[in-house]
């Protein structure tokens, strides 16, 4: 006990060990799930061990740190009592980290805005823009500036190599990137439509739609200038997109072949029972209609649509989840578990645009949107309780909570 007494007094976040951290944290994501944790973990601690010295848990509690907490005592209970497996209650335990962690980055944006927010979110849009260099280069030359290369036609695989993830990432950091130009209008202009088309070429058919989704608010949100010049601005990459997409024959295939000319055919239901997202969805309604409180329990999708494949023979694809958060959330944890949530995040949007309304602020407003871009329905979409996608997800929630921190 003396020694844990002794260490934090001695313990000096004057260093900068967190806000280096913090500064890192594109670059983890880009490096694989391992310095994603080390990262997470160590801002933790840092963390708790600054709040437990200065004395300050009063100043961090707020209505978010309610919702966490309840969303985590719902987890634990769901995967002891529902999953009844200890892989489950494990991980159900390590969302807390992430509740740690995203007050963590709330906190040190807050008591350190004058001195570092920019900064730090600078040294991210240069993180950005060198991963866009290298998309672009891979396009161009079918391998990466790391020699990786997409074994998928259609999609670039950049620095995240065979996970083929990277589209996430743009659409995590899109925004926040867009906001250190938002200001110059010749350079906004530029390097909104090479972002926008880079996305496109990432070949991520969800997380472009995204993308462009959350890029036409933001745009006509903050951007001033007229409606026309506006318009104008917004159809020069929306039509060297469709440039593209017409003669480029895998393109055509993934993006108007795959999704716009099904919509236009008959037999649209044959269509859409034949696409492999649809089936991952329809096991996940058949679950939830099964077990409509509680779930099948957290992170037991892939053990229940193994169960099904094998003892019931149905011919069905082992996930490790629906692809498709709506549907994560009312199969796994039932209706009250979706309710919880959705609760949360549907009161974080609100606040989020409320903040941006009375402090102007566009970073509030950035990540309103990236939220509310996650909540779109149908899209398919990353596990919301996986490592990679939660940081990204956690990371633009801290842009919101640290307008509720007390300091």
């Amino acid at each position: 006990m003396n020694f844990f007494k002794n260490f934090i007094s001695n313990f000096n976040v004057n260093d900068k060990k967190i806000i280096y951290l913090i500064y890192f944290l594109p670059i983890s994501l880009l490096a694989g799930s391992l310095i994603i944790n080390l990262t997470v973990f160590f801002i933790s601690i840092f963390f708790i061990i600054e709040i437990v010295k200065e004395k300050k848990f009063k100043k961090i509690f707020n209505i978010y740190t309610f919702f966490l907490i309840l969303i985590l005592i719902y987890l634990i209970l769901n995967s002891i009592f529902i999953s009844k497996n200890t892989e489950s209650i494990i991980k159900a335990v390590g969302f807390l980290r992430f509740i740690v962690f995203t007050t963590a980055i709330a906190y040190y944006f807050r008591i350190e805005e004058s001195k570092y927010e920019k900064k730090i979110l600078t040294f991210w849009f240069y993180i950005f823009l060198i991963v866009t260099v290298d998309l672009l280069f891979e396009f161009i030359f079918g391998f990466n500036t790391l020699n990786f290369k997409s074994t998928y036609q259609g999609r670039l695989a950049g620095f995240t190599g065979d996970e083929l993830k990277i589209g996430g990432y743009y659409f995590g950091f899109f925004l926040l990137s867009i906001l250190i130009i938002n200001n110059n209008q010749k350079y906004f202009i530029l390097l909104f439509s090479i972002f926008l088309i880079t996305s496109y070429l990432i070949g991520e058919r969800s997380n472009f739609i995204k993308v462009l989704f959350i890029s036409i608010l933001f745009y006509f949100f903050t951007y001033k200038m007229n409606s026309l010049k506006k318009i104008f601005f917004l159809i020069l990459p929306i039509l060297v997109i469709l440039l593209i997409t017409f003669s480029n024959e895998i393109y055509k295939q993934r993006f108007y072949v795959y999704i716009i000319k099904p919509l236009t055919e008959k037999n649209l239901d044959l269509k859409l029972s034949q696409n492999r997202h649809i089936s991952h969805y329809q096991l996940a309604i058949d679950m939830f209609d099964n077990n409509k409180l509680f779930g099948v329990g957290f992170k037991n999708f892939r053990n229940e649509s193994f169960n099904r494949q094998v003892n019931l023979g149905e011919n069905i694809a082992v996930t490790t989840h629906p692809h498709q958060i709506h549907l994560e959330f009312l199969s796994e944890l039932g209706i009250i578990g979706y309710l919880i949530i959705i609760s949360f995040l549907i009161y974080t949007i609100f606040d989020g645009y409320k903040i941006y309304k009375f402090k102007n602020s566009k970073i509030s407003l950035a990540a309103t949107f990236f939220i509310l871009a996650t909540l779109l329905p149908l899209l398919p979409s990353g596990s919301f309780f996986t490592t990679y996608g939660a940081t990204i997800f956690w990371i633009n929630f801290s842009l919101i909570l640290k307008n509720k921190l007390k300091l």
